[in-house]
């Protein structure tokens, strides 16, 4: 049969043939019948296209929003009676949104409006101007079809590539860093070099690196055996003692300065050799009478200064030392090419001096910071009356010019002219 509207309002009358030889007919009925009787499209009546209208599930209606940004609101015609799975609407959007937002069409309360992973939006997700097409998943709704996203600048993608993100279709402005880059700048953080590379992307192949040349920087100007950043120097070190007497050459701890260690030495002479020298007689010998004395050598001041580990005499007196010049260093004498002058160990911070100091505290850095040597090894034995234990020191007693300094492990004073036997001689040479 061909294609043909069929109209019945309860009143008889020949229509204008709506196909080749068919008349239309109107009888007495109210149904309207459009469709296809010969073809895929089955007839319907008004009532079940007006229901067909309604389903939003199966058609997308159009709709403008309205309300604030982030909370949008929304009417359909024929109206939402429900939020039901599948129901879409396309919108077009009054207000970009600046974060999580909603979405309440017919007055049937809001809703999330999602991203496709189920994420609530971010601010600017939604621009005003635009349409956006929302479908309904029992929960939320899902926007569909969001095309580009992402947050990247011109200045996170590589010269030459282009994106598309939140911001629109953007082209690359990051260069791309070819070759060994000169830094932009360098510091030095304790030993710590640091490199302030150009901006840009670097491959990180062999080829590839940020660099600062130093004409400087070669191995003639390294100290002889250290290694730096893989060069290994060769230039000759002074010595610390550039003088050059016995022992050790360099320090092993400290400084020249404000005191250093060059370790043990054994020699410059004997017990009885040193006091001929220093024309010391009064007394008795003590530790090395016929050995080769064992010194702690130091570098204090700026100086070269030999202490001997143990006292040499005893039953000596502050004032016999002073009076051959072996007090302050007035007697100078020179042994094996090396010229020395001959006083005793300073112990105090001045002369006269209130607190511990100067080469008494080197002393003492000798029992475990810079070397193991105990309190029997250095002969610094509290308490007497171990002979000889007490040492006697350069500086007088404040207001008490008759009375001198002693030490053995603490500090105590005693009269200059005292010989008793427990007052020992721990002669310092000074290299001079």
């Amino acid at each position: 049969m061909a294609n043909k509207i069929q109209i019945r309002r309860g009143l008889k009358a020949n229509l204008p043939a709506l196909d080749v030889g068919e008349p239309a007919l109107c009888t007495d009925t109210k149904e309207v019948f459009i469709g296809n009787t010969g073809g895929n499209v089955p007839l319907i009546n008004k009532e079940a296209m007006d229901e067909h209208l309604k389903d939003y599930t199966l058609q997308v209606p159009y709709a403008q929003a309205v309300g604030s940004a982030n909370a949008y609101t929304a009417s359909l015609t024929p109206a939402l009676t429900a939020y039901t799975e599948g129901v879409a609407i396309a919108v077009k959007i009054n207000a970009t949104n600046t974060g999580a937002s909603t979405i309440n069409i017919n007055g049937l309360g809001a809703k999330s409006i999602r991203d496709p992973r189920g994420n609530t939006l971010p601010a600017g997700k939604l621009t005003a101007g635009s349409i956006y097409t929302l479908r309904y998943n029992g929960t939320n709704f899902i926007l569909q079809g969001e095309g580009a996203s992402g947050n990247a600048t011109a200045s996170d993608l590589l010269s030459g590539k282009t994106a598309s993100t939140d911001a629109g279709d953007i082209t690359g402005t990051m260069a791309n860093r070819a070759g060994h880059v000169t830094a932009e700048s360098s510091s030095v953080s304790g030993t710590t070099l640091r490199f302030r590379p150009q901006p840009g992307y670097y491959d990180g192949s062999t080829s590839n690196s940020v660099q600062l040349s130093n004409a400087n920087f070669i191995a003639a100007n390294i100290r002889s055996g250290v290694n730096l950043f893989g060069i290994t120097g060769t230039m000759p070190v002074k010595p610390d003692d550039y003088r050059g007497s016995p022992g050790g050459q360099y320090l092993t701890h400290g400084d020249m300065t404000n005191g250093g260690y060059f370790g043990r030495y054994t020699g410059i002479g004997t017990g009885a050799q040193i006091s001929t020298f220093a024309t010391i007689t009064i007394g008795s010998t003590q530790f090395y009478p016929s050995t080769s004395i064992e010194w702690v050598k130091f570098g204090f001041e700026n100086k070269i200064i030999f202490i001997a580990q143990k006292p040499i005499r005893k039953s000596v007196s502050w004032d016999d030392l002073n009076a051959k010049g072996c007090v302050y260093g007035t007697k100078i004498f020179t042994i094996d090419g090396i010229t020395y002058k001959c006083r005793l160990v300073r112990i105090r911070n001045d002369d006269p001096g209130t607190t511990d100091g100067r080469e008494l505290l080197l002393l003492r850095k000798l029992q475990g910071t810079w070397d193991s040597l105990s309190a029997t090894d250095l002969h610094m034995i509290s308490g007497l009356p171990p002979t000889g234990a007490r040492c006697l020191a350069q500086e007088t007693q404040e207001g008490y010019s008759a009375n001198c300094y002693g030490f053995d492990n603490s500090v105590g004073t005693q009269s200059k002219n005292d010989r008793q036997d427990w007052f020992g001689w721990r002669p310092v040479l000074e290299v001079i």
